[in-house]
């Protein structure tokens, strides 16, 4: 009964991602950063940093590029995992308290085929907003940038869950902004570890707000159009 109401889950879970996915339109701010990013690593890949409560409009912005998702071993991951392969995303099983060895591995191993990958820098359980230190081995061992992103709905409700957790409402415009790219150094492995985690949190931060005033000018736009034709 228990596995039957685990498949029952992760089926419907799987019908609702690939429902919402058809549903939505992403639009690119900053492509242009994006490519950066890609000529900073011999293979053309890179590292995506993104916060936890973004985590569903970023993969689903993404699933042309060819990105692998670190997601944890817990029956929550299996549902993320099983949804996000639906629609052509893989994932590398594994987090901090559980595995997390071997999903690194996994992770540099994608890397060096070429694959680029994602992680969000907070996850699976927090606290919100503090990156923790495997994006920065996996980036230095995999050769690649750390690509910040943010993705936000015009529409979405947010959970009231540590991440405060957001969820793009159907036939929503998603907004995806990169932040500023950067090579990982031996140094930020060890005593720069600190610095570097501020670092990323702000230009996760910046990439946020950016996307957000993206998504104000649209609003702006389209109630300014509503008048004119009033």
């Amino acid at each position: 009964m228990k596995n039957l109401k685990r498949s029952a889950i992760k089926a419907f879970a799987t019908s609702v991602t690939k429902l919402l996915y058809w549903t939505y339109r992403y639009i690119e701010v900053n492509p242009d950063v994006r490519s950066a990013a890609r000529s900073m690593s011999k293979k053309g890949n890179f590292a995506i940093a993104s916060w936890h409560q973004n985590c569903f409009a970023g993969i689903l912005s993404h699933t042309k590029e060819n990105v692998t998702i670190l997601v944890s071993r817990s029956f929550d991951g299996e549902i993320i995992s099983h949804a996000s392969e639906s629609i052509g995303i893989y994932s590398v099983r594994g987090s901090s308290s559980r595995g997390g060895r071997e999903a690194l591995d996994g992770l540099v191993e994608t890397l060096h085929s070429g694959k680029s990958i994602a992680i969000t820098v907070d996850g699976p359980r927090g606290p919100a907003h503090k990156p923790k230190a495997g994006i920065f081995s996996a980036a230095f061992r995999g050769d690649v940038a750390i690509l910040p992103l943010a993705a936000v709905a015009d529409r979405y409700w947010t959970f009231k869950s540590w991440d405060r957790f957001r969820l793009p409402k159907p036939f929503s415009r998603i907004y995806v902004v990169y932040g500023e790219p950067k090579k990982v150094r031996r140094e930020d492995l060890g005593d720069q570890l600190a610095a570097s985690s501020e670092d990323l949190a702000k230009r996760l931060a910046d990439a946020d707000i950016l996307a957000h005033q993206a998504v104000l000018k649209r609003k702006k736009t389209s109630k300014n159009a509503r008048r004119i034709e009033a």
